[in-house]
């Protein structure tokens, strides 16, 4: 498995209040935009969020590690998926101001 790691800046508070953000961007944009499967989504120590999900036969492991004004996604992929990298990262670029604030 290959990886694939950004940070974006937040604007939210509190700890609860962001990991209902993180999963509501979860499944509204990996679930209901992009048309993945959801298998498994759950908050995890300190505020952080781990999910799986399916796309395309592909099964995909994310962490979300959250800082009080930024956050660390990290998606675990198969080899084959590292190719569409820029794609991924271009995709979460144009959603992740909506759900989180406008990037510095």
């Amino acid at each position: 498995m290959a990886s694939i790691s950004v940070l974006y800046d937040h604007n939210i508070e509190g700890t609860e209040k962001l990991q209902d953000k993180i999963l509501a961007f979860i499944d509204d944009v990996i679930v209901g935009e992009f048309g993945a499967e959801l298998l498994d989504a759950e908050k995890i120590k300190q505020g952080d969020i781990a999910f799986d999900f399916k796309v395309e036969g592909y099964v995909i492991n994310g962490k979300v590690v959250t800082y009080s004004n930024y956050i660390d996604i990290t998606l675990k992929v198969p080899f084959i998926v590292v190719i569409y990298k820029n794609k991924i990262i271009k995709l979460l670029d144009e959603h992740v101001p909506k759900y989180f604030g406008e990037q510095k």
